[in-house]
């Protein structure tokens, strides 16, 4: 029987195995960490369960929804809090406009919009319905749209830190196409990008009703154990500790070079891969004394950027180091467990996005380090239960910004107290050290955007070096784009590319 292995067992990596085994072909997972779930982890803290990374989907698509009915999740299903979240900016803290478009209002004297940014920016961008498009007007980052069409108070306050909390880049970095796709076209149609936005708005209302994001009960992490479990109940296989270090194409199928021995499977239903099983006989291999061999008769490679530009290059033997390839955004989360009833009221909703500007001290304002807050135990209804009355979940998300990286290189204890610091002052309730009942911190490497500047041509390139070698595919966040809803798809449609491949003629890649 012919057999794959995937290079990875974060979501991508588990997604393309299960679509593998459940078309009949005999898979073998191999991650290097010591847990499955990549950035889909959980940790324990104060005895809650908690996701250390992703902690929501999005529903747009239909292929995350239609993959946790087929896992029989449905059931687990939670709608976050409807309350929404806000805004801290430097002077002030507002809840969110509502019924934009990556925070660009499409009604711009609306009262939460005037609240949010001023009567006089509100005016100003107001003149975006009335003055023509310039000719030839096409710009092509976010960035500047907002700022020619609405000016730089929507752009800084409402627009720049969506962009920094969800893409962790700036919003002259991202692409207008990348981000939203048929902006532009709707703006030539509508000539204003208030209309515009209300036309993509409902048109998505109108395509995907109900819930833009979803969770499962429990926590995403949830959703790895199912997909590890269904894997090994087809007779797949996944292998924690067993880091790659070389891709080599031969005649008859692929050699995947493994660190040292790689360990047996775990064939328990954990996603943690602490527990070990029998060794999968039936995977050809063969053995030295610095590494392991396990032979292949097709590969995905499901790892993030770095790895997984080094061992496509080496395999299809082109230059793909030499794109210019910019560091993935480093993220430090930081989660404190609180005994704190006077957050009972979800006084800033469900949390918080981070003005740039209110990274910097000013006019009797104290400075927040954190780009954002996820007041989790106000956002999910499960979590609250879990956690009881009086005790609350809240998590900040730290990296680079214009006033530097605050998380960088400093310990767990300082982190702990940078964290508390700023969630008393974002959620408007003083905390002190004695309410902290736990902490955690959980470091990750976000992929750069599809919608960064030039990131779609580096990826294009690797996409069509991967589709002139027969038997070897790549997926994962940073080819598909960030977020479940693009990384589930792309990951069943390359293993269904290897699936048809080894039954037949090879189907069209992107």
């Amino acid at each position: 029987m012919t057999h794959v292995i995937v290079i990875g067992g974060g979501a991508a990596g588990l997604v393309a195995a299960r679509t593998l085994a459940a078309s009949g072909v005999p898979v073998t997972v191999l991650e290097a960490a010591a847990a499955l779930g990549g950035s889909v982890g959980r940790h324990e803290v104060a005895g809650l369960a908690l996701d250390a990374g992703a902690e929501s989907f999005a529903t747009r698509g239909g292929a995350v929804v239609a993959l946790v009915d087929a896992l029989g999740l449905a059931d687990r299903v939670e709608w976050p809090n409807a309350a929404g979240a806000w805004l801290h900016l430097r002077d002030r803290t507002v809840p969110a406009p509502k019924g934009g478009l990556w925070g660009i209002p499409p009604d711009p004297l609306a009262p939460d919009v005037v609240a949010a940014i001023g009567d006089e920016a509100a005016q100003r961008a107001q003149r975006d319905l009335s003055e023509p498009l310039p000719p030839g007007f096409a710009p092509a980052t976010l960035g500047e749209l907002v700022r020619e069409r609405m000016g730089a108070a929507v752009l800084d306050g409402l627009v720049s830190p969506v962009a920094t909390g969800v893409y962790s880049t700036p919003a002259d970095d991202l692409t207008v196409d990348a981000i939203a796709p048929g902006l532009r076209a709707a703006l030539q149609r509508t000539g204003s990008l208030a209309r515009a936005v209300r036309e993509l708005r409902g048109a998505a209302q109108s395509t995907r009703p109900g819930a833009a994001a979803g969770g499962l009960r429990g926590g995403m992490a949830t959703l790895i154990a199912a997909l590890a479990d269904d894997i090994r109940a087809r007779g797949g296989r996944t292998c924690p500790r067993a880091r790659v270090t070389g891709l080599v194409r031969r005649h008859d199928g692929w050699d995947v070079h493994i660190a040292g021995n790689a360990p047996d499977p775990d064939a328990p239903a954990s996603a943690a891969g602490d527990a070990q099983a029998s060794r999968p006989e039936r995977v050809p291999r063969r053995s030295d004394a610095a590494a392991e061999v396990l032979h292949a008769d097709a590969v995905v490679v499901a790892t993030a950027q770095p790895d997984a530009v080094r061992l496509v290059a080496a395999a299809a033997h082109v230059a793909l180091t030499g794109l210019d390839w910019p560091a993935p955004t480093r993220v430090d989360l930081a989660t404190l467990v609180l005994d704190a009833p006077a957050l009972d009221a979800a006084p800033r909703g469900t949390g918080l996005l981070v003005a740039a500007d209110a990274h910097d001290a000013g006019r009797g304002h104290p400075a927040v380090a954190a780009k954002a807050l996820t007041h989790a135990t106000a956002k999910w209804a499960w979590l609250a239960a879990q956690a009881g009355a009086g005790r609350h979940v809240v998590r900040l998300s730290y990296g680079p910004t214009g006033a530097g990286d605050p998380a960088a290189g400093i310990g767990d204890d300082a982190l702990r107290d940078l964290a508390l610091t700023d969630a008393a002052i974002l959620l408007g309730v003083p905390l002190d050290a004695r309410q902290v009942v736990g902490f955690a911190h959980a470091r990750a490497a976000n992929a750069v955007s599809l919608a960064a500047r030039g990131q779609s041509g580096r990826v294009h390139a690797v996409r069509e070096a991967v589709a002139g070698v027969p038997g070897l595919e790549v997926t994962g966040a940073w080819v598909a784009g960030t977020g479940l809803a693009s990384v589930v798809p792309d990951a069943q449609a390359a293993a269904s590319r290897i699936v048809a491949e080894l039954a037949g003629p090879a189907l069209p890649r992107p």
